[in-house]
């Protein structure tokens, strides 16, 4: 099979365990490499480039068609090819690199609804979770769920985004923790970016599941 595209920055030290970025629609696997510098040291750090084009240098995880209304729609068969794209490719990484310990996965946008998909499609294999600006997609979420994530969870949303709605956040969440998931929510005054206090406090998560 043909690999993703990615950047990677080495652990340091013996340590096993790894995260890996997922960018947002139109952008790349350089945007989230940024903050490769600032996580864990003993982590190893994967960022995955989207296997669809959007021009321009970016790229997506599924397409999203806007129409002449106003109204948007997603391409679900692209989300759930990408779904098992990105774990088959984790699971090449891992083997790669030899890294049998934990998994973490942070993504931004597009990237953190497909993470949030992913922690459903495979309960047992991510250790935590850092979902920036996304939300809970019921469409790409198991037709049967048989268990709940074993995964720790940190979620934010700017009050101000007009990407996606805060309110589409909100509502994840709280359906996660009726769920009995563990989930660290957190909004901020700031629109469809990452909030400096947003940056500090993933940090203290990351490192507290590190």
């Amino acid at each position: 099979m043909e690999h993703l595209h990615y950047l990677h920055k080495s652990s340091e030290g013996p340590s096993k365990d790894c995260i890996v970025l997922l960018h947002g629609y139109g952008s790349s696997e350089e945007d989230l490499f940024g903050f490769a510098r600032y996580l864990p040291k003993h982590l190893t750090v994967f960022s995955l480039r989207a296997p669809y084009s959007t021009g321009f240098s970016g790229f997506a995880w599924y397409a999203i068609t806007f129409e002449a209304d106003g109204t948007k729609w997603n391409d679900i068969k692209q989300a759930e090819d990408s779904i098992k794209t990105i774990k088959t490719e984790v699971d090449f990484l891992r083997k790669k690199y030899n890294l049998t310990g934990k998994v973490h996965l942070l993504g931004f946008s597009q990237g953190c609804i497909l993470s949030l998909a992913l922690s459903y499609h495979y309960p047992d294999y991510f250790h935590s979770i850092i979902g920036l600006s996304g939300y809970l997609n019921e469409e790409i979420l198991p037709s049967e769920i048989k268990s709940l994530p074993n995964t720790h969870f940190y979620l934010s949303h700017g009050i101000e985004d007009q990407v996606i709605p805060v309110e589409w956040s909100q509502h994840s969440a709280e359906k996660m923790k009726r769920q009995g998931l563990t989930v660290d929510y957190h909004n901020y005054p700031t629109g469809h970016q990452v909030h400096p206090d947003n940056f500090r406090d993933f940090l203290k998560f990351i490192n507290s599941q590190a």
